[in-house]
């Protein structure tokens, strides 16, 4: 459960209703597969996430939920459920922004602005993946974190684009997840010919987004970068389905480190059907509490 996707639920408080059924990511156990699911069978541990231009009312946060056959993938055998549930939309961005957008290569330096976050910490582990020396900003308090994954951190704050240059060699190329006035100042401190790409709303004048379309190729080299051992991802708090309202609101609260999860049962041995931060190839059931979307602001 992202904090972009609370953002949208703020921003589309009024059209919601309660049938609605929240959250696009999920992982767990598919019960049905149609005759195009080729490389999918009933029994599959999979992740994957709803699109938006196939099925608009209905979300992942269900125990269970109808997906195009294009999204899911089969989940990575070296992460649990709580932990892949949080893989498919933050890596996907991630995955796009570091390979597709920055292009980065062995042997250059990445920086990651917000890089303990979902899609940040990913991104900058891709970078490593790919070979490139991956410099992070986060909050002291997440420094170690940071160091665990090979990041070399820097703190926040007033000063940063000094600090980042006082890094050796500078930034090959920038990723700002954060957002605000955050890219102008990562603009300040890239290389010469380096690259800047953004995520987060920038609120600047005359910066066009670049939309794409996700897709399950790329989805597929996540996981298998996650079956590698290569990503981690940070499970902060875990809640069953019936305190859906609950997880939501801990997301809104903030400060949680780590993905919020919604989770269908405890974490079984492989096969079982169970579903996590809204996710949901499972049970047939109830459908989940439906809460009001929190106030923006």
């Amino acid at each position: 459960m992202p904090p972009y996707a609370l953002r949208r639920h703020r921003a589309h408080r009024r059209q919601l209703c309660r049938q609605t059924v929240r959250q696009a990511q999920q992982a767990g156990t598919g019960e049905h597969a149609g005759s195009a699911a080729t490389e999918l069978s009933p029994g599959d541990e999979v992740i994957g996430y709803l699109r938006g231009d196939v099925q608009r009312a209905h979300g992942g946060l269900a125990e269970l939920v109808s997906a195009d056959v294009r999204t899911p993938v089969h989940k990575p055998r070296t992460m649990s459920f709580a932990e892949a549930a949080g893989l498919p939309l933050a890596g996907l961005t991630a995955y796009r922004a570091v390979v597709r957008a920055l292009r980065v290569r062995q042997g250059e330096t990445l920086l990651v602005h917000g890089a303990a976050g979902g899609v940040g910490s990913l991104a900058a582990q891709i970078g490593r993946a790919r070979g490139a020396r991956v410099v992070g900003t986060a909050s002291a308090r997440d420094h170690a974190y940071l160091r665990s994954l090979g990041v070399l951190p820097v703190a926040y704050g007033e000063g940063v684009a000094q600090r980042v240059l006082g890094v050796p060699a500078g930034a090959d190329a920038v990723l700002d997840t954060v957002g605000g006035g955050t890219l102008v100042s990562a603009a300040g401190t890239v290389r010469p010919g380096g690259r800047v790409a953004s995520v987060a709303e920038t609120g600047l004048p005359g910066v066009v987004p670049v939309f794409c379309r996700l897709g399950g190729d790329d989805l597929k080299a996540v996981a298998e970068l996650a079956d590698a051992g290569r990503l981690r991802v940070r499970v902060g708090a875990t809640f069953p389905l019936e305190r859906a309202a609950e997880a939501q609101g801990v997301l809104a609260a903030g400060g949680t480190r780590g993905n919020v999860v919604v989770a269908m049962g405890a974490d079984p041995p492989r096969g079982r059907p169970w579903g996590s931060a809204g996710a949901p190839y499972g049970r047939r059931g109830r459908r989940p509490p439906c809460p009001a979307a929190p106030d923006a602001g």
